[in-house]
């Protein structure tokens, strides 16, 4: 087996992501988790973890409103009945991708689903050509394409 070595590396890191994000996914409905990012001009990035679902958001205040000064804060409280992020409410069980306005909500188990076949796919025998390739990297820069189309409407 050629690069057996980073096989195991690999399996090994992304096996520590997926038991980090069950771990994450229980704490979810027990208690939220906010970690926000100010920077100055009111322009604020969280990431959050509420009710079985993990969100990204960027945002900016508007300057009458007051905020923390700039720099890093993470707050944590429970539990989390009642709380709500925008439209995201607790208990709400999320399409498998919600993209608007800024907040990106992903469900904990379509994370996990993802790092589990991240695990498997380094040890599938493939062997792919350039042509595949070639397909693999248009597909990653038309949806990366579409994420920052949406981002900017």
């Amino acid at each position: 087996m050629k690069y057996r070595k980073l096989r195991i590396a690999w399996s090994a890191v992304w096996g520590i992501v997926c038991l980090l994000l069950v771990a994450l996914w229980v704490r979810s409905y027990r208690a939220y988790d906010i970690v926000t990012h100010v920077k100055p001009g009111f322009v604020i990035n969280t990431v959050g973890s509420n009710g079985g679902t993990l969100y990204v958001a960027h945002t900016t205040l508007p300057s009458n409103l007051r905020f923390a000064g700039p720099g890093w804060q993470f707050r944590s409280a429970g539990p989390p009945l009642g709380w709500r992020y925008g439209s995201a409410v607790v208990g709400e069980v999320p399409s498998m991708f919600e993209f608007k306005n800024g907040l990106i909500r992903l469900p904990y188990f379509l994370l996990i689903a993802l790092s589990a076949a991240a695990v498997a796919v380094s040890w599938l025998p493939w062997q792919f050509s350039l042509r595949t390739l070639l397909i693999a990297t248009t597909l990653v820069a038309v949806g990366l394409g579409w994420i920052v189309y949406e981002l900017r409407n």
